[in-house]
C-alpha cells in the first residue's frame, strides 16, 4: 500500500518505458505551489515572507503515511534514494491522503553487508553523507523526508546560514553534531511560526547530520509527534 503500482513495462531500442498507476491530484511539490499562491491571492502571506502552508495535523499525517511505507522499504533492506516532494503522489486532487511516493527508478535493492556510494539524490534534500561520498543507506532515507517535511512545516528549504547550526563535517571525528543533545538546534525553525516543540524535535532527529543517530522509520513512527496525530 501507498506505493505506486508498477502495470506494465515497454522496452525500445533507447528506452525503458514504465506504465504506472495514475495518481490525479498531481504531486506534493505541486500541491504546496498551489497552497502557498492561493494564500497570496487571499492576501494571507507576503510573497518574500517565509511561512508554511499546511497545519502541523497535516504534516504529521503525511509523516506517519510515508514512515510506514519506509518502515516496510527498510525491513527489506530496500533505499529508495530520492524522497522529494515531486516524488510523492496524491491519490486525488485537493485530498489530504498524500500516500504515494514515486520514482520507483531511484530505488535501491541494499545488501546487508554493503553501502551505496553512487550520487543519487536532489540538492537540498540529500543527506550530508551523500554529498561527502560517504558510503550510505536506509539513514538518507530519513534525512530526506525529514527535510521535505519541514518544507511543509516552514514553507521553504533550510537556508545554508541555518544548517550552519546543525550540520557538522562527518570526516571530524571530534565535531560537535548539534547544539543540543538531541541533534536539535532552535536556529531551524523561524520562530515567528510557533512550531511545536514536539514538531521541532521530531525534525532535528530526522535531519541528524550523524546517520548513526538519524531517527529510524521505526523509531519515528513512535515518535509523540505522530502518534498524537
Amino acid at each position: 500500500p501507498n506505493v505506486v503500482q508498477l502495470l506494465d513495462v515497454f522496452e525500445t531500442h533507447q528506452e525503458v518505458q514504465l506504465v504506472l498507476e495514475y495518481c490525479e491530484g498531481g504531486d506534493l511539490f505541486d500541491c504546496i505551489k498551489r497552497r502557498r499562491q492561493l494564500r497570496l491571492e487571499q492576501g494571507m502571506v507576503l510573497e518574500h515572507v517565509v511561512q508554511g502552508d499546511f497545519m502541523e495535523g497535516e504534516v504529521g499525517g503525511v509523516a506517519r503515511t510515508l514512515l510506514g511505507v519506509l518502515e516496510t522499504l527498510h525491513s527489506r533492506h530496500i533505499v529508495h534514494r530520492d524522497i522529494k516532494p515531486e516524488n510523492i503522489l496524491l491519490v486525488e486532487a485537493d485530498t489530504k491522503d498524500f500516500s504515494k511516493e514515486d520514482d520507483g527508478g531511484k530505488l535501491h535493492l541494499e545488501s546487508q553487508r554493503s553501502r551505496a556510494y553512487s550520487r543519487v539524490g536532489s540538492d537540498y534534500y540529500t543527506a550530508p553523507e551523500v554529498n561527502m561520498g560517504f558510503g550510505y543507506d536506509t539513514p538518507v532515507d530519513m534525512y530526506s523526508l525529514g527535510v521535505t517535511l519541514y518544507v511543509m512545516l516552514c514553507g521553504a528549504p533550510p537556508s545554508a546560514s541555518q544548517f550552519t547550526h546543525a550540520l557538522f563535517k562527518l570526516e571530524d571525528d571530534n565535531a560537535s553534531p548539534s547544539a543540543t543533545s538531541d541533534g536539535g538546534d532552535s536556529n531551524l525553525f523561524p520562530p515567528e511560526l510557533n512550531i511545536s516543540s514536539t514538531a521541532q524535535d521530531f525534525i532535528c532527529k530526522m535531519i541528524h547530520p550523524d546517520p548513526e543517530r538519524r531517527i529510524t522509520a521505526s523509531d519515528a513512527l513512535k515518535h509523540e509527534w505522530i502518534t498524537q496525530h
